[in-house]
């Protein structure tokens, strides 16, 4: 039996998913899209917590003793300006991934640490690397870029998109049941959401920035800001970068206009109580939609995605509605909805992979 260990690195844990490679698994075509024709099974799920760097050492020694993965897989934020697709761990691997420490020093160390480890207790253990940002790597120059001198910063600032494997995973899927539709919205209701606009499977535009609190108001996450806001915060109140980045990431979103912890989920399972958190966020992804039209001149189809897919069919009943309003002739969009989750793509990859 083959078995095959994902790891997702968060911020303060590194949730993991042990799949049992299984090419003769019976398919089920009555299950949710995504979901029908599987070669894996879920053996085993957690998180791994960062409390220290040897209990979360010995933390991930256990599960590889334990399940003996003939591969591992790892969900990396950053990386899709060196990395166009997946990465198989080497040493030229490990160099480029180094450069990126500076971009986001404590995902990508992170990362390193975790390789390291997999790699010190099994050594036959192949890893691969899934960037999410590989996705965005060649968006429109009209896109990517920002009105800023990069050569006086002496850094690279673009745009990228931070849910590229689901977005990716969404298109390919959409192509196998419609292949007339060229012109996407493709909607992934993370805890920090996006929107992009794809034609004929390459992303034109993206809700998200430089990073992933740009865009649209998440769980916890603000959403497009003013940057004069932050320098403000900075002068007014006194507060250092670290502080300001827990502000904006943990403390401000959905869940500081509804004045308590809120998910997307929440704001719709009970709107009446949530008004105004739900209209902002409808407004916002409306925004968003007009964005990715204008971009593509036109749209086929709207998918959606994410941990709160769940919510997406109330969502798309109000979105089409708002955009019926658009004077065109002909108004009749599909609408899909992907149930996978990144670490179900990331196995789907894998199986697809070692069957040819």
């Amino acid at each position: 039996m083959k078995s095959l260990i994902v790891f997702i690195p968060e911020n303060f844990f590194i949730k993991y998913f042990v799949f049992n490679i299984c090419p003769n698994c019976s398919t089920d075509a009555s299950m949710p899209s995504g979901k029908g024709n599987r070669k894996y099974e879920l053996l085993s799920s957690g998180r791994v917590r960062f409390r220290s760097p040897v209990s979360s050492k010995n933390e991930i020694i256990h599960l590889i003793n334990n399940f003996k993965p003939a591969s591992a897989a790892i969900r990396v934020l950053y990386g899709g300006n060196l990395f166009k697709d997946v990465a198989v761990y080497d040493n030229s691997t490990l160099s480029k991934l180094e450069k990126l420490i500076r971009l986001s020093p404590l995902d990508i160390s992170a990362v390193i640490k975790l390789i390291e480890v997999i790699n010190g207790i099994s050594p036959a253990t192949e890893i691969k690397l899934f960037f999410e940002t590989a996705f965005f790597s060649e968006l429109p120059a009209r896109e990517q870029l920002y009105a800023l001198d990069n050569n006086l910063m002496k850094m690279e600032i673009r745009r990228f998109g931070y849910n590229g494997l689901t977005h990716k995973a969404v298109i390919e899927k959409m192509r196998d049941k419609n292949r007339r539709a060229k012109k996407i919205i493709s909607i992934c209701l993370d805890p920090v959401p996006e929107v992009a606009a794809i034609i004929n499977g390459k992303p034109v535009m993206i809700s998200s920035g430089a990073t992933p609190v740009e865009g649209i108001p998440g769980d916890t996450t603000c959403g497009e800001l003013d940057p004069g806001i932050i320098i403000l915060i900075e002068e007014k109140k006194k507060l250092g970068a670290e502080t300001i980045n827990e502000i904006i990431t943990k403390k401000s979103g959905l869940s500081a206009i509804a004045g308590k912890r809120t998910s997307i989920s929440d704001i719709f399972e009970d709107e009446e109580n949530n008004k105004k958190a739900s209209r902002i966020f409808k407004y916002k992804i409306l925004l968003s939609c007009g964005s990715a039209l204008a971009a593509m001149d036109g749209f086929d189809a709207i998918a959606f995605s994410g941990k709160y897919i769940d919510a997406a069919p109330k969502l798309a009943s109000w979105l089409i509605s708002e955009l019926k309003r658009i004077p065109v002739k002909e108004f009749s969009p599909q609408v899909f909805y992907f149930y996978e989750r990144v670490e179900e793509i990331i196995a789907d990859y894998y199986t697809v992979q070692n069957s040819n």
